[in-house]
């Protein structure tokens, strides 16, 4: 009794870790990919080629690909043009869900503890590639699945890390919900630095404020269904992000952040400090909302 007890323990083990890789393999080849194109600040030929192959590779997946561009004035390189990406997998419904990450990398490393490094570019490993590797490999993910009632649309943020204060950060998401269509949206999630090794995701506070309720049943099921002891059941900090546009829009909108990565606008923010599993999990995640969404909002 005891043996058999024990082999369906290491069964159940290894099941569950053929899950975890199965989910972090299309993770891992987005993360290379957008590693090999870092680091991207605004205006850099790595940010051009990074805009150029995200709208091809959202397109060979075959969603319906448009971009919103802007022009604004970058506090560090001056005037310049961003690109917010737009990808849309239609319904029979219009009601959607959405899913944003920013895909830009800071133009400094203004909190460097190395005062010679703050000039530096951020690499952006976990700021900027980890949570777009994950709405890639989400796109991918959903692609191949059967097709849902609702519709479902990810947003890629230009120009989201260039600030020197709160009125020059989130400038992409700021002119998309300026300027686009948005009123379809239920619900929506936003991660931003969400590949750290030592990963903690409390609730959001300006999410948390605002759409309570959805904040808490997000972090339920990561904990209770997925597993995910690192969804913390507590408040962090208020972070000025993509999602605050929505929010003052009226637009429910949360956003899933590991604010005490510790190399956070820095020399240090590579790839050894990020977690390809960890992102395989917070995909895993989102696709369980973008399939089944009446679960985390009711009357979706």
């Amino acid at each position: 009794m005891v043996k058999r007890v024990l082999f369906f323990l290491i069964l159940l083990l290894a099941l569950r870790g053929v899950a975890a890789g199965q989910a972090s393999a299309p993770v891992r080849d987005y993360f290379e990919t957008l590693c090999r194109l870092s680091p991207r600040p605004p205006g850099s030929e790595n940010h051009r080629r990074t805009r150029d192959y995200l709208r091809k590779e959202l397109a060979r997946l075959g969603w319906r690909v448009r971009l919103h561009t802007f022009t604004y004035e970058n506090p560090f390189s001056g005037v310049q043009e961003g690109t917010n990406i737009i990808a849309v997998l239609p319904g029979n419904e219009k009601k959607t869900v959405a899913f944003g990450s920013h895909w830009d990398t800071r133009p400094v490393c203004d909190r460097d503890p190395d005062i010679r490094k703050r000039e530096k570019n951020v690499f952006g490993a976990n700021d900027g590639n980890s949570s777009t590797a994950v709405l890639l490999a989400l796109a991918r993910e959903l692609a191949s699945s059967p097709p849902t009632e609702h519709t479902v649309t990810l947003y890629f943020f230009d120009a989201e890390d260039s600030g020197r204060d709160l009125s020059t950060y989130i400038i992409g998401s700021s002119r998309l919900v300026e300027e686009e269509e948005t009123g379809d949206i239920v619900f929506g999630i936003l991660v931003d630095m969400i590949g750290d090794r030592d990963l903690a995701l409390p609730y959001e506070e300006y999410s948390y404020r605002a759409v309570p309720g959805l904040a808490r049943r997000v972090g339920d099921y990561a904990r209770d269904k997925k597993g995910f002891s690192f969804f913390r059941k507590e408040t962090g900090p208020a972070v000025w992000d993509d999602h605050m546009p929505f929010l003052k829009k009226g637009i429910p909108f949360i956003c899933l952040i590991d604010f005490t990565y510790p190399w956070w606008h820095t020399a240090g923010d590579t790839p050894d400090k990020c977690s390809v599993e960890n992102m395989g999990r917070i995909l895993g995640l989102l696709f369980d909302i973008a399939r089944s969404p009446a679960l985390f909002y009711p009357g979706f």
